[in-house]
């Protein structure tokens, strides 16, 4: 799953410091094994494709229907999760993850509503560790909205566009920070995105908008996917990360230096619809602002409590 809201240019990404012989390894490293761990869902989704365009007819009205677009996305979500799971394992002698700070996450559903989640956004590493703390139900069936551009990656791009994570119409893509985007396209997506809630899915935005360079001090989060979290009565979550722009500072082409990742992740409310109806007599724009001012006071809380404890002895040290 990759997030709504991440805006940043593809083509902003420039190397712009040096590193030691340490950092070059292990990032030679991490994208090695990365690139290992993907490229088999990568090639399954690459015969997929031209299997459609040579043979598609033979079962145009099944193929090309919204059901099987769902499964396919729902098994390749499964497989990239797996995959990065895989991934991340390899990487551990020096990408050390704590991911029983996630473990509550493992409720989230329980309820019966779709899950609505929230990240904090310091790092491109931010994508593939979020998506592995989600529980394993939840894996195939998280969609996203992404910057166009990500979808262009020749790639990623593939495996997004495969997966079913849909596209922000921006307006202007070159520069960053400027949010606006094309309404009626955009109320296009808004239907796939109702239509992917209503049959089940679950969605994930990172709610800053762009890359946080002051990663420790959460920027204003936008009110847009909250309206969605409204309409559909969905579970509010929240997944706080620190450490990921040690290993992938922003402006890097590559990450995966030696880093030290912490998160928490928490349920903020079991039904959004109920939260807004604390905004007495607002339409849904003011209640959508009321509860992302509200998400971004408990993440940042979140976030500090986390900065705290990462001064404390990881589990396997304190044993």
């Amino acid at each position: 799953m990759a997030f709504y809201g991440a805006t940043e240019s593809v083509d902003a990404l420039k190397k712009t410091r040096s590193c030691s012989f340490m950092d070059c390894l292990t990032r030679f490293l991490f994208l090695l094994v990365f690139v290992i761990a993907t490229f088999p869902v990568w090639l399954y989704t690459l015969v997929g494709d031209l299997y459609w365009i040579g043979f598609g007819w033979l079962c145009f009205c099944w193929s090309d229907s919204a059901e099987w677009q769902r499964r396919r996305g729902r098994i390749v979500g499964y497989l990239v999760a797996f995959c990065w799971r895989c991934a991340f394992a390899a990487c551990s002698c020096w990408l050390r993850i704590d991911w029983e700070g996630a473990a509550a996450l493992k409720e989230a559903g329980s309820s019966g509503r779709s899950v609505f989640l929230a990240v904090n956004h310091a790092s491109f590493l931010d994508v593939p560790v979020a998506c592995v703390a989600m529980p394993w139900r939840m894996a195939g069936d998280g969609k996203t909205l992404m910057a166009h551009g990500h979808l262009r990656l020749p790639f990623l791009g593939r495996l997004a566009e495969a997966v079913g994570h849909m596209p922000v119409p921006f307006k202007n893509t070159s520069t960053r920070g400027d949010f606006s985007v094309d309404k009626e396209k955009m109320a296009d997506i808004m239907t796939q995105v109702d239509d992917h809630i209503r049959a089940g899915g679950h969605l994930g935005i990172f709610p800053e908008g762009d890359l946080n360079k002051d990663w420790q001090n959460l920027q204003r989060f936008r009110a847009g996917g909250m309206e969605v979290a409204i309409r559909h009565d969905m579970e509010v979550w929240a997944l706080v990360i620190a450490g990921t722009a040690d290993s992938w500072p922003e402006g890097e082409m590559v990450g995966g230096s030696p880093a030290q990742i912490r998160m928490c992740a928490k349920l903020l409310h079991s039904s959004a619809s109920e939260f807004a109806k604390k905004v007495p007599e607002a339409g849904i724009r003011a209640q959508a602002e009321a509860l992302a001012e509200d998400m971004h006071t408990s993440m940042q809380q979140m976030l500090n409590s986390v900065l705290v404890n990462s001064s404390k002895p990881w589990a396997w040290e304190a044993s």
